[in-house]
């Protein structure tokens, strides 16, 4: 699991967050860069990758998450079955998935 510092460095105040990351994320508004990208730019992007997502999301269409997937040479997906974007923050698949991933994934 990551640690409180790594956790900081990607999510917490924007004074503390990673360069890397503040060049990914506005640090007014949260929105990710990058995703104007063609969708075929994420096929060099090697680093193992969990998407997770529920069927029902509000802000993320399915289909654009499976997209992804299918472009990510190392990704695996997790669609949470009745389940809109909130609902994924306490759900407990997405606890498990993440602790199995994170067992085996190197670090």
């Amino acid at each position: 699991a990551p640690s409180q510092e790594q956790l900081r460095s990607v999510l917490g105040p924007p004074e503390d967050r990673a360069e890397d990351v503040l060049r990914v994320f506005d640090a007014e508004t949260g929105i990710v860069s990058g995703w104007e990208k063609p969708l075929d730019a994420f096929r060099s992007i090697a680093a193992p990758a969990l998407l997770i997502t529920g069927d029902r999301d509000e802000f993320t269409d399915l289909q654009d998450n499976l997209d992804l997937y299918r472009q990510l040479p190392n990704a695996e997906i997790l669609v949470i079955p009745r389940t809109d974007h909130f609902g994924l923050v306490r759900h407990p698949m997405v606890f498990r998935a993440l602790g199995d991933f994170y067992g085996r994934v190197p670090r």
